[in-house]
């Protein structure tokens, strides 16, 4: 099944992540081509689940579709070229603790260089 598309109603349930796995506090890693998220409350590396996804046609409610202008500005200021807009919310679980939350993957924000922890 595709990933589908926002709507207004979504944003209850795919608004913004908790402090829990913001701030450098989520992170994850790969087997083979897929990639994990690894639970940042469980001291084991627990895998968290994928229990949904939305494609985030705007960044936010309030916040206007990214335009071919801003996505060239985007292009512009790197060495590689995004052919569109890409952004998706995930709904994330983990088994283990019951954790649940919201990450976001999109491709406009920071889009080169190194990520410090003085940022966060």
């Amino acid at each position: 099944m595709p990933v589908r598309s926002a709507n207004q109603a979504d944003w209850g349930d795919f608004g913004h992540g908790t402090d829990k796995v913001t701030r450098g506090k989520l992170t994850g890693m790969t087997d083979t081509d897929y990639f994990y998220f690894l639970c940042p409350e469980c001291p084991d590396e627990q895998i968290m689940r994928i229990l949904d996804a939305i494609q985030l046609d705007k960044l936010e409610p309030d916040h206007e579709q990214l335009t071919m202008e801003q996505l060239k500005a985007y292009n512009d200021s790197c060495k590689s070229n995004a052919k569109s807009h890409i952004g998706i919310s995930l709904k994330i679980y983990c088994e283990n603790c019951r954790l649940t939350d919201i990450v976001k993957i999109s491709n406009t924000g920071w889009q080169e260089g190194k990520l410090h922890k003085s940022r966060l």
